[in-house]
């Protein structure tokens, strides 16, 4: 069997004023999207020590999915 050799890791990111409900990654692992409840979608800049929210984007509801395109060409929110 193959072994992962995993670093135990993990950040916590402050934005969300109700929570977040949805996470995804781009494919080179810099950018971070989070939905939230609080009808947001931050996205941050995972190169920077802790992540760096460099983007909000608000809608008139909340979120609970969301997609990066692979090729880098559009967040699919839902």
């Amino acid at each position: 069997t193959p072994k992962c050799n995993l670093i135990p890791f993990f950040r916590t990111f402050q934005g969300h004023t109700d929570g977040a409900s949805c996470i995804d990654i781009s494919p080179d692992g810099t950018k971070l999207w989070t939905g939230g409840l609080d009808n947001t979608v931050r996205q941050w800049d995972l190169h920077q020590l802790g992540g760096k929210q460099v983007r909000q984007h608000d809608f008139s509801s909340q979120i609970f999915s969301l997609g990066y395109c692979p090729a880098g060409e559009w967040l699919a929110v839902g």
